[in-house]
């Protein structure tokens, strides 16, 4: 292993974590527009007889989109993490090889 190749991963590492922490923040905003969606659709629906079953239909999609996309900011929060570990490692591996100068 060299310096600037454990340097290049431990920035890489970083990057990663600060592309995984702004792809949490847009999927958290994501989830919340379509909780906001949903929540539409549902006093659509009870205001609009004739337009009932599309509504519900369109509810069920909302609902099962929301649902991914929770699971993706599940995923993305454990990939920050990961990430954070995978950058605290890096420090130490190259903390430990500046130990050894030839």
């Amino acid at each position: 292993f060299d310096d600037v190749g454990l340097i290049q991963g431990g920035q890489q590492a970083k990057t990663s974590v600060d592309q995984a922490k702004e792809a949490q923040q847009a999927l958290e905003a994501i989830t919340q527009a379509v909780a906001m969606i949903s929540e539409m659709n549902q006093q659509i629906a009870s205001g609009t007889d004739q337009q009932s079953e599309t509504v519900e239909e369109i509810n069920r999609n909302v609902v099962a989109i929301n649902q991914v996309a929770q699971e993706t900011a599940e995923r993305s929060r454990q990939t920050v993490a990961s990430n954070q570990q995978l950058a605290t490692l890096a420090d130490k591996v190259l903390g430990l090889v500046k130990q050894f100068k030839v």
